[in-house]
């Protein structure tokens, strides 16, 4: 089940790299749809079909580099397990954001780029434009969403719209929401950006 995700905001002043983190001097541009820096924090509130179920956290630990190539290292903790899912986010010359669970390896998917535009293809997903969100951690937002498919189609089986999946990501704020055709979702609930 995909998870719709909704952030809040709290402005931090400083920002540093962690004690085990490898300084490899100023990161690149990230997409403002998605702004990388150690510190960030994203709370998310997941429900299904209206019922809260889980809370998940995602942090920007570190900075790290791997073969040549800068990571901002997340941990993602779910619910009240107290161990972690380690991910790694990049940025391309572009400003685009790409996540891999492994960063020695080739297997990566591109989360969102550095300029969104109706009808732009971001792996399996398509951006369909900009639409008002409304969250606990933004209140009302204008942000991108970006799905598998639109389910405005009116000729859609139940079977296939049980498929599909959307996101919602805000400028200067990150992912804000995510869900899928089987009720489930995420939205966030608070978040913490670091200056740049």
């Amino acid at each position: 089940m995909a998870c719709l995700m909704t952030l809040a905001c709290t402005s931090v002043v400083s920002d540093s790299l962690s004690a085990d983190s490898e300084n490899t001097g100023s990161p690149r541009k990230t997409s403002p749809y998605f702004p990388m820096s150690v510190g960030n924090r994203w709370h998310y509130s997941c429900s299904v079909e209206g019922e809260h179920v889980f809370d998940k956290t995602l942090t920007i630990i570190a900075l790290e580099a791997h073969q040549g190539t800068e990571y901002f290292h997340g941990q993602l903790q779910v619910g009240d397990d107290p161990s972690t899912l380690d991910l790694f986010y990049h940025a391309d010359d572009l400003g685009d954001i790409f996540m891999t669970f492994d960063p020695a390896s080739a297997d990566e998917t591109l989360l969102v780029t550095a300029n969104p535009l109706p009808g732009d293809s971001i792996g399996k997903l398509h951006v369909a434009g900009e639409e008002l969100v409304e969250t606990p951690a933004t209140g009302e937002i204008k942000a991108m969403l970006i799905e598998n498919f639109s389910l405005d189609n009116s000729q859609l089986q139940d079977e296939q719209r049980m498929e599909w999946e959307g996101k919602h990501y805000a400028r200067d704020v990150g992912l804000v929401s995510e869900a899928d055709g089987l009720g489930g979702s995420c939205v966030l609930r608070a978040f913490q950006l670091q200056n740049p």
